[in-house]
């Protein structure tokens, strides 16, 4: 079994409060429609949790090689919650997000609903998610992405009318169709169970593929 609360500890351990700090301590940015979506999100009155979102630059994040892994400009993602223990140290009030100058508005409520899930869905954090899926042999994404993340994507989807990308919109697909996997299971580590449940991901995506071939083929981000 994997003990959440000792990843939090050796995690805690790991980044000094300086460290934590200096990731704090970056500027805020308003790219994209980062701004639009914070002020219309209200995390206390759909949570009931006092806790913010500030956006910061990724390369300016990146620049910083907290992980010491730095990574090349083209390799960047659009958009990346920070891990949360990185910046409670110094920061316990807000979650970060590290966003791109042109992230599209996909990418931007994706990594919204991670933190909406954190906060008030499964509570998983990626560092526990990463962890069993290397311990079970199971696909990252099937651990990252539970049902409670597909919750929140949808609400900030409906909420800002946003059009997901091709990605996204397999996860919402999945969703929509009950197959993300509930956050009580994940965190219940049952090897037997989570595989199981993973296979049938990969089995629903093979036998629904010209259903979601349909759905993506003219979405940003689809590679034939």
């Amino acid at each position: 079994m994997i003990e959440e609360n000792k990843l939090v500890r050796e995690s805690i351990e790991r980044i000094s409060f300086d460290k934590s700090l200096m990731i704090t301590s970056l500027a805020e940015v308003e790219y994209g429609r980062s701004k639009e979506i914070q002020e219309g999100l209200d995390i206390k009155r759909l949570t009931g949790k006092d806790i913010g979102i500030r956006f910061v630059d990724i390369e300016a994040y990146m620049a910083l090689n907290i992980d010491g892994n730095k990574k090349r400009r083209s390799s960047l993602p659009d958009a990346l919650m920070i891990n949360i223990l990185k910046t409670k140290v110094s920061d316990p009030k807000n979650i970060y997000i590290a966003i791109k100058p042109d992230v599209n508005d996909s990418s931007l409520i994706h990594e919204i609903a991670h933190v909406m899930d954190y906060i008030d869905g499964s509570g998983i954090l990626p560092a526990f998610a990463r962890a069993l899926a290397l311990e079970f042999f199971i696909p990252i994404e099937h651990l990252e992405h539970p049902h409670e993340f597909g919750y929140w994507f949808e609400y900030l989807k409906k909420r800002f009318s946003v059009v997901p990308d091709a990605e996204d919109t397999i996860l919402y697909f999945l969703y929509k169709n009950r197959m993300l996997i509930k956050g009580e299971d994940i965190k219940g580590q049952n090897g037997r169970l989570l595989k199981e449940k993973s296979n049938n991901i990969i089995k629903f995506l093979s036998e629904n593929s010209q259903k979601i071939y349909s759905l993506i083929k003219d979405l940003p981000g689809y590679m034939n």
